[in-house]
């Protein structure tokens, strides 16, 4: 089972994600290339969440409208989207996680992801606020 361990800095829990299409999308040759980005671990979020910057680099398939509803904001119409998600780099060697997440600019700068419990719930995780780490382990 590999063991991740994450710092936690004065944003949260921020990593390194790689994005790519999901598997029906790639096997009949759609969508972008796997890349990279910045992602913030957001045990509030019911879904994951990909900025519009993800969607045009990735071209990821459309699955279904949705509803955005933030904390102390009106109810946003948005998309959301069939992805893979790999803890670290989208060029190390791991487990691609199948994900439908919604398109939603994180507010958090420099974070292009946001981890829902929607792939928490698949992992076992500890936060250790005391020490400031957070290990994910799948």
């Amino acid at each position: 089972m590999p063991l991740y361990v994450v710092d936690i800095g004065p944003s949260g829990p921020l990593i390194q994600v790689g994005i790519r299409v999901g598997a029906e999308f790639e096997a009949i040759g759609r969508g972008g290339a796997p890349h990279s980005y910045a992602a913030l671990i957001d045990t509030g979020a019911l879904r994951s969440a990909i900025s519009p910057r993800v969607v045009v680099d990735v071209q990821p398939q459309r699955i279904a409208d949705a509803a955005l509803r933030r904390p102390g904001t009106a109810i946003d119409a948005t998309y959301i989207y069939d992805i893979r998600l790999k803890l670290e780099s989208h060029l190390s060697p791991g487990r691609w996680f199948d994900l439908a997440a919604v398109e939603s600019a994180p507010a958090t700068p420099g974070v292009d992801v946001l981890v829902g419990q929607d792939l928490l719930l698949q992992l076992t995780f500890l936060y250790n606020g005391p020490l400031g780490k957070l290990v994910l382990m799948y």
